[in-house]
This record gives structure tokens, sequence and C-alpha cells, in this order.
């Protein structure tokens, strides 16, 4: 009997010995791992920790936080109608919303709605709102936004109030349709000025998700630039300073630097886990047993959280925050390329980096492991759906800017030849009567881009997607074909329709399922009425 317990004990102490064998092999050789390729980035000159990536505070004196936070509270929950800014009315057509003798109005819906205002209601109705833009141009005094944010914080009750500069962006976008169609161009520039000066005061907030919103205040700030470029009476002086204005953003920069912040973040966020207090990394309510469980259910369930949260600490999290790094990696390593190969196009480097994180996986393959197991699945917390859409869409803006900043070097072309045509005009009234008008009007504008560089752009800009010139050429009509070859990757020669669909619930010129991404020419009576008496569904 003696001898059987003590062969007894023995096994047991073997297998004690065998578990923790295990269990230090499981916790050093990932760690030893993760610890192996922190090493390899910060030889490469990568900053890993939130200290490093955290953007140094603004000072007071130029920071327009306080005024900014006021404007927030004036606008209240943004405008109800808006009138229609640079409406797509036909593929490669939109109309002009300020010159409509009534303002037309959306209402966001399942399907289109179209309200009208008389232009009266809608000066009255934006009067309301002249005291908080005027707290927002202080931007202009202050060009810098920091709401103190504490990033260490998975809650950012400030954050909130970043929300409401899509609001601010929105409002200024409206009020600019009221000046354009008061013929107040530079009222309507400044409007437009002030919303990209907030976009580039923002930019102190490395946080991914307001980097996400910046792109959507720029895609914002498209539609009334096209309709100021609409108007005659704009001033080439407002024209360079808008010019300017789009030129300063930097998305590439600024989503790499958003990059590096989230892997430092994320990183942050699993070492908190692993060094949490025992008992809070898994719990009854976040392994899906009833909160109030009770008797065996309670206990198993405290078993199986208590054996998740060991192996978590010990092993699990390590391969999770390694495989976070090396993605975050591929990520920032595509974005660098982009702003230093331009000629080489995004597309190319997208497509590869979509490869490159297909084949970064993790040591475990799948939910059903810890389904089985019945505790949460935490990977998804660090890099689930995280990666390959932010770069798309700072792609796709990247794209758009480029062709507005094109279209207003046009404009400025444009008027620079019209002076030119009316002071010839003064000096010799016969000469140009000889001068058919659409030779005139085709006059008006260059031959090809190249005549635009060094006056009205320091160089001809090339598409974002693949790394050649923006495709352009003039009409003769007063008109002119600019585009973009869309996220597809081929020119399809300025197609703006949406293959295989007749009649598209909108025409947007940044869908990103039309062929090529064609900056909108005015649109005539006739396409409008067309519009309106056959809506889109």
């Amino acid at each position: 009997m003696k001898t059987r317990w003590k062969i007894l004990l023995l096994v047991a102490a073997l297998l004690l010995l065998l578990a923790g064998s295990l269990l230090l092999t499981l916790s050093m050789q990932p760690a030893n791992q993760l610890e192996a390729y922190k090493k390899l980035l910060r030889d490469r000159g990568e900053k890993l920790t939130l200290s490093e990536v955290l953007p140094p505070p603004v000072p007071d004196e130029s920071n327009c936080v306080e005024a900014v936070q006021a404007a927030f509270a004036l606008l209240g929950s943004g405008p109800g109608h808006v009138p229609y800014a640079m409406l797509g009315v036909a593929p490669g057509r939109a109309m002009v919303g300020w010159q409509q003798p009534v303002a037309h109005n959306y209402v966001l819906t399942s399907r289109f709605v179209d309200w009208t205002n008389s232009w009266d209601e809608v000066a009255v109705e934006f009067a309301q709102d002249d005291p908080a833009l005027e707290q927002l141009r202080t931007v202009f005094e202050k060009p810098q936004l920091d709401f103190h944010l504490d990033y260490k914080r998975e809650d950012y009750p400030l954050r909130k109030l970043q929300g409401a500069l899509i609001i601010s962006g929105r409002k200024l976008s409206a009020v600019t349709m009221n000046s354009l169609h008061a013929q107040n161009a530079a009222d309507a520039a400044t409007n437009i000025l002030t919303l990209l000066k907030l976009v580039r005061a923002d930019e102190t907030d490395f946080l991914l998700a307001a980097h996400l919103q910046r792109i959507t205040m720029l895609d914002i700030a498209v539609a009334p630039t096209w309709e100021l470029l609409q108007t005659t009476n704009v001033t080439d002086a407002q024209l360079a300073a808008l010019q300017q204005g789009w030129e300063q953003m930097d998305l590439f920069h600024d989503a790499e630097n958003a990059f590096a912040f989230e892997r430092a973040r994320l990183s942050f966020r699993v070492q908190t886990t692993r060094e949490a207090p025992s008992g809070t990394t898994f719990s009854s309510r976040s392994s899906g047993s009833p909160a109030m469980a009770s008797g065996i259910v309670a206990w198993t369930a405290g078993l199986r959280n208590g054996a998740g949260e060991m192996m978590w600490r010990s092993s699990w999290s390590f391969p999770i925050e390694l495989t976070a790094l090396q993605r975050g990696q591929i990520v920032l390593e595509t974005l660098r390329a982009m702003q230093t190969n331009q000629l080489g196009g995004c597309k190319s480097n997208f497509d590869g980096m979509k490869k490159r994180l297909a084949q970064v996986r993790d040591d475990f393959r799948g939910a059903a492991f810890f389904g089985a197991l019945k505790i949460p699945d935490l990977r998804r917390n660090y890099y689930d759906n995280f990666y390959e859409s932010p770069v798309a869409q700072t792609i796709r803006m990247e794209a758009a800017r480029r062709v507005v900043i094109t279209a207003i070097a046009l404009k400025r072309f444009e008027l620079k030849r019209g002076n030119a045509r009316e002071n010839l005009a003064r000096m010799v009234p016969d000469l140009l009567s000889t001068v058919p008008t659409e030779a005139q009007a085709g006059e008006a504008l260059p031959k090809n881009l190249s005549e635009l560089v060094p006056e009205f752009l320091s160089a001809v800009p090339v598409d974002a997607y693949d790394g050649k010139p923006l495709r352009y050429h003039p009409n003769g009509d007063g008109t002119y074909l600019l585009y973009c070859i869309g996220a597809d990757g081929v020119d399809d020669g300025g197609d703006a329709r949406i293959p295989g669909t007749s009649s598209p619930a909108y025409y947007y010129w940044l869908d990103m399922h039309v062929r090529d991404w064609v900056w909108p020419q005015p649109a005539t009576e006739a396409e409008i009425k067309l519009f309106y008496e056959h809506p889109p569904k």
C-alpha cells in the first residue's frame, strides 16, 4: 500500500513537473519571439510605446479648442435641410446648386427625397449660425486643436466632441452655398478655407478614428469647392489661398502617424490585460455565462475563466501582440512606400499589402478553440477589420485631393486667360469679334496640364492609383475632361458610369463602383430636368 502511494505521488510529481515545464515553454517561447521582434523594430528606428508616439502638447496660445467647443455648443445637432452641392444628375455632370431659383435640399432617407426652400428662408436659417462660425474662424489665429485626451483610456469622453467637427463641416458647406447664391465669393472661400484649416488643426490627434473623421471632412469640403469654381466673380487670390489649403493636406503622413499610434496603443492594451488584477481579464459576463450564475454553473465558469486567464497571461497574449505588431508594420511600410514612390501608384502597393497581411496569422486557427472552452476570443479586439479599409479610404481621398487641386489650378488659368482677353478687347475692340466664340472658349483652357506648371502648379499631379499624370483634355466648348482612374486601377477613358447599372441610386463622382472618377462639369438645364423627371430610386 505504501509502495502504491509512493508510485502515485511520484507520478503526480512528474505530471506537475511536466505541466510546469510545458507552461514555462508556452510562456517563454512566445514571449521571447515577441521581444526579439520588438528589438528588430527598435533597431530599425521604430517607435513602439505610447510615450514615444504621443504628439507633443499644444501650447495654449496655439490651441483653438475653447473656441471650437463654444462653436459646438452653438451649432447644436447640425442643419436640417442642406442645399444641394455638386449633386450628380448624370455621369460626369453635376447641378450647380447655388444657381437654382430655389434651394433644393435633401433628407437622408433610404430613397431620394427632394425638398425646396426659398433662398431667403435659407439665409434666415443659417444666419443663426453666424456666432458659431465666427468662433470656428479662430482657427486662423490659433491653428491647432488639442482636446487633451487621455489615450490610455478605453473610453474617450471628449472624443464625442470630435463628432461635432463633422457637423461643423456640414454647416460650413451649407452656408457656403448660401454665400455663393448671394454672389459673395469671398465669404464662400473663407468658409471652405475654415473647414480645411479645422482639418489641419485636428492633425495633432493621432487616433485612427480622428484620421478617418478628417477624411470625412475633406470629402465634405469637395462639394462646396466645386460649387465655388462655377462662379464668375471669384478672384485668383481667393483661389490661390484655397488651393494652398488643399495642398497643405498630407494624408499619407497623417495615416502613418495614426497607424504608428494605433500600433503602440494596441500593444499597450494587450500588456494592460496581461498585467491586470486576477479575475478581470475573463469574466462570467464576458464568457457568455449568466451574470447571476450560481452553484456548479458558477464554479465551472470560474474554472474556465481562471484557466483562460492563466493561459492568456502566460502564453496567448504574446502571439496576439506579435501578430498585431507585424500587421501594423506591414501597413506602415506600405504607407511609407506610397509617399516615397508616387510614380509607382498606390494600387500595386495596396494589393501587395493585402497579400502580406493575409500571410500573417497567429498560432490559433479560429474561434472554435475559444468557443470550445467557452471563453471570449480577445483577438478581435486587437486586429480584426483594422487595417485595409482605412488605407483604402486614405488613397481614395488623396486621389480626390489631387483632382481638386488640379481643378482649382485650371480655374486660375482660365481666369488669367479671360482677363487677358478682356484687356485685349478693351485695347482692340474689333479684334476678338473675328474669332469664333467656340474657339475663344477653347483658348481659355490649357491644352495639357503641363501648361499649369510652374505658375499654378509646382508639378503635374499624378493619379494616386497608377502614378501616371491625371487624365485631362479640353473639350473645345469651355468644358474639360479631368479624371482619376479610380480604385479598380483601370483607365476607362473617362467613363463615369457604374458597370451594369442603368439608373444608379445617385451619381457620385467618387463612388467606389464607377469606372473612372470624373470631375463633374456643370449639368445643362435639360440634364437637370431629366434628372427630376426620372429621379434615382
